[in-house]
């Protein structure tokens, strides 16, 4: 997801109303999107989910502070009593088992103020659909590559009985170094 970057972002949900403010030890810095995940949320099989796959929003994405330790992260946030809420928690309980350097990791789930939040790893080289769209199609070798990487990730995952409800060029973060990341777990 990309910078919020205009004012129409700003009137669905995100932007210059949040920036700045804090969820716990987390300072907001700006608004990503919305969260979205299949039906049912990660650690579901496939045919546990709902409604042939469909999609449901998991929250807020924000990236953020952490104020306590430093550094920057992800921060993913619901209303604790918004529909999100459970889903983002349990793809969240689901993800938080994967440690694999193909998968993005979550440091924290929590619930503050009203709030339920979750924490993850900040890669800060972008997704591979923001590569596509500012430089056109990726070189054939670096594809395949950061393809296995995420493959990888995703058996590593599926180990754990964690499933991604629908991967996309969206999820597929790449790290500074080049290597793919899958995010949405």
């Amino acid at each position: 997801m990309s910078e919020a970057s205009g004012s129409s972002r700003d009137r669905r949900g995100g932007g210059a109303s949040w920036r700045g403010k804090r969820v716990g030890k987390y300072r907001l810095l700006r608004w990503l999107g919305h969260a979205e995940g299949s039906a049912g949320g990660a650690g579901v099989d496939a045919g546990e989910r709902g409604a042939a796959g469909a999609r449901v929003d998991r929250g807020k994405v924000f990236s953020a502070e952490d104020t306590a330790r430093g550094g920057s992260v992800v921060l993913r946030l619901a209303a604790a009593k918004a529909p999100a809420a459970e889903g983002l928690l349990r793809a969240a309980r689901a993800a938080s088992q994967v440690r694999h350097p193909g998968v993005v990791e979550v440091h924290e789930i929590g619930e503050v103020d009203g709030f339920v939040y979750v924490a993850m790893e900040a890669v800060e080289g972008g997704s591979v659909a923001e590569m596509i769209r500012d430089r056109g199609p990726l070189p054939a070798g670096w594809a395949c590559g950061l393809a296995a990487d995420a493959a990888e990730g995703l058996a590593y995952a599926q180990g754990f009985g964690v499933v991604h409800g629908g991967l996309d060029a969206e999820q597929l973060l790449v790290t500074r170094a080049g290597r793919g990341k899958v995010a949405g777990l």
